[in-house]
């Protein structure tokens, strides 16, 4: 079994870049799970005061809003791109494309809430719901590209195998998330994510 699985990866390189790609967004999402709360409260702090409480339902509303907002972006993409009378460049937004603009934005984003973490309240908002947009798009993106490039009789082996340097990266990440200001971890995320867009555009 494990000789199979292992010349199932070694035949399709695509698997590979897949694996990477997951890597790095879920390593950026996962800090982004346990840094998005404190940075934005002590943002609310710093500009309104210690006395000022965020309203964390609603953002965290808003913020599921906007990966509803990605995966139907996606939907909508994928049937245009599936119809011969869709625009021309919408026809060119493949599924490899779509992961790509996900992980791209991704670092943006991630760049945004290193660079404005205490200074600007509003960027710093805005950054949150992009990175949550650029999930709704990632996970539609990538399961299809999974669902393409691996044989479905060792579909599920592989992608537990996929998973591994993926849980050992948010290891590392939270054994040393005191060592680092969020900033750091934030830039960290931003190359990460970029990473992942480089790899899947050249690459795949």
């Amino acid at each position: 079994m494990a000789g199979k699985l292992r010349r199932t990866v070694q035949q399709n390189s695509r698997i590979l870049v897949l694996g990477a790609a997951q890597t790095f967004f879920e390593c950026s999402m996962y800090t982004f799970v346990l840094l998005y709360t404190p940075v934005i409260e002590n943002a609310v702090a710093d500009k309104y005061g210690a006395d000022n409480e965020l309203p964390l339902g609603y953002l965290f509303s808003t913020l599921m809003f906007a990966v509803m907002l990605g995966s139907l972006a996606f939907q909508t993409v994928d049937r245009q791109t599936a119809s011969p009378a869709s625009i021309k460049f919408v026809q060119h937004l493949t599924k490899d494309r779509l992961l790509a603009v996900a992980l791209g934005l991704a670092s943006v984003a991630f760049a945004i809430m290193a660079y404005y973490e205490r200074s600007s309240l509003s960027l710093l908002i805005l950054a949150y719901h992009i990175f949550e947009f650029t999930t709704g798009l990632y996970y539609p993106s990538i399961s299809s590209l999974k669902a393409e490039a691996i044989p479905e009789e060792s579909r599920a082996a592989v992608m537990t195998l996929l998973r591994i340097p993926m849980n050992l990266g948010v290891g590392v990440i939270m054994w040393h998330v005191d060592d680092l200001s969020t900033s750091m971890m934030f830039a960290i995320c931003a190359v990460m994510a970029m990473f992942g867009c480089s790899l899947v555009t050249s690459k795949y």
